[in-house]
């Protein structure tokens, strides 16, 4: 099954109905080709985008002695979409073959507080898992623990930059790395301290920056090869719910609760380029960008899709960017100042 064609450039074109919404949580394959629905049984369902409501009855039945015992809270899919992970309410871990729909054999365990946030290293061997003041990271394929550090305070958000290296933020704004060195041990860095509460992490596919925004919802990027950050930041007009790099790296989207605003990224920093309206997304989701590898539309971002819940059922909606950014008063504020004098004529 596949997602819809290149040339599909509405904002707002809708395709398959899924699940009943409910209380479950949901997720979208790399490529938008299936959705991932964690009910409150603790099933995980992986079904094809272009299925329906029959497709589910069946697979329900086919599946309903697999999963977790409660209900599922969290769902991370691998960057090549080849597996899933799931997190239950008695912090149980369970990793799932795409392909076949089935769990693997192990059983994982999220040692520290309620887990809040669960991601696949790029190459999808490994798990960070972020629960309150602990951060671990869990091999995914026999569900062994990697490492598991102690934190001196809350944190908020993890992204891994490349295999050996899983950023963190804290509460305090304080920027740390777990890293892993050549004799396979893991250790804890302190990498920069900011003044507000880290709230998002995100890294360029390429590895070369990390992107973080704050409790403001001021956006920055870090030059991870370097050492320092972009001179551009922008801040965003509502609280940032998700950041995610394009497939090739150019551009950074930011999801609030009803928009996605695009941004360039380059060492200078980021720079905004134009906003779309969007539908509210299921809680906790992620937007995916289609296959990249033979769509120069998903490679660039200029279409994403968004797993949102309509008619109590869970579908995926494609978002599409019209290229027209027209006017808008986000970056800089020093730099919009000056911007404005210069085209006012105000010296």
């Amino acid at each position: 099954p596949a997602a819809p064609s290149s040339g599909d450039q509405r904002a707002a074109s809708r395709y398959g109905i899924w699940p009943p919404a409910g209380d479950a949580v949901s997720a979208l394959a790399p490529d938008a080709s299936r959705i991932v629905v964690g009910d409150r049984a603790g099933n995980v369902h992986i079904l094809p985008a272009d299925g329906g409501p029959e497709s589910f009855q069946v697979r329900e039945e086919v599946v309903s002695f697999l999963g977790h015992s409660g209900k599922v809270r969290l769902l991370a899919v691998s960057d090549d979409g080849a597996r899933i992970a799931s997190v239950a309410n008695d912090n149980s871990i369970r990793v799932w073959d795409t392909a076949t729909g089935l769990p693997q054999s192990f059983f994982g365990d999220a040692t520290g507080s309620s887990s809040e946030q669960l991601v696949f290293s790029p190459d999808g061997s490994a798990l960070g898992i972020l629960g309150g003041n602990q951060v671990q990271i869990m091999s995914a394929d026999d569900g062994s623990e990697l490492a598991v550090f102690e934190l001196a305070e809350l944190h908020q958000s993890l992204a891994f930059a490349d295999s050996d290296r899983l950023f963190i933020g804290s509460e305090n704004g304080t920027l740390s790395v777990v890293s892993r060195d050549a004799t396979d041990n893991w250790s804890l860095q302190t990498l920069w301290q900011g003044e507000s509460p880290i709230r998002w992490l995100e890294a360029s596919p390429q590895a070369r920056y990390l992107v973080f925004v704050d409790q403001e919802n001021l956006a920055q990027q870090f030059i991870l090869t370097e050492g320092r950050l972009g001179e551009q930041s922008l801040r965003l007009p509502g609280t940032v719910e998700e950041v995610s790099f394009t497939p090739n790296g150019s551009r950074v989207l930011f999801r609030t609760a009803r928009w996605i605003h695009r941004a360039s990224s380059a060492e200078s920093g980021l720079r905004w380029q134009e906003s779309v309206f969007a539908p509210r997304a299921v809680s906790g989701s992620r937007m995916v960008f289609g296959d990249a590898s033979s769509n120069q539309a998903a490679a660039l971002g200029n279409r994403v899709f968004l797993p949102v819940s309509s008619d109590g059922y869970v579908r995926a909606e494609a978002v599409g960017f019209d290229g027209n950014p027209g006017s808008a008063l986000f970056g800089n504020k020093d730099e919009l100042l000056n911007e404005w004098r210069s085209r006012l004529g105000i010296n």
